[in-house]
């Protein structure tokens, strides 16, 4: 099975900005990558709304996450087969730990339609000079 994933938008300093390739690349090749990248990745069931995931996504969940301390930007992919993946820089560990954090509400209305429900912390191990195709 192939998933091809296209960005959707992403969030930054308090604003959407449009997801064409051009712009996707220019967040992640313009500028350094972060030292920790938080991913989390989910699949929506059939019986979600897909439209009323994104708009709870992207205009109450992202901006919640975003205004907390030690997180910076964030973007979200999706795939065709109801895959979300949301990619975020954050300041390392200590960000899950804060009151700030723990204190968020959650996604408990969103639990009975979700399934494979990750979430991860990377730490980059060697940036590789932004190596790739312009």
């Amino acid at each position: 099975r192939r998933f091809v994933c296209h960005p959707r938008r992403s969030y930054r300093g308090g604003r959407f900005v449009s997801a064409g390739r051009r712009q996707s690349l220019s967040l992640g090749f313009s500028q350094a990558p972060p030292e920790w990248t938080y991913i989390v990745r989910i699949r929506l069931l059939p019986a979600a709304a897909v439209d009323d995931f994104r708009t709870w996504y992207d205009e109450h969940h992202l901006p919640r996450i975003l205004a907390l301390p030690g997180f910076h930007w964030a973007s979200r992919y999706e795939s065709a087969g109801r895959h979300f993946i949301t990619m975020y820089a954050v300041d390392g560990p200590a960000v899950f730990e804060s009151k700030e954090y723990l204190s968020l509400p959650g996604w408990e209305h969103w639990r009975p339609f979700i399934t494979d429900w990750t979430r991860s912390l990377y730490r980059l191990s060697d940036n590789l000079g932004h190596r790739g195709r312009d």
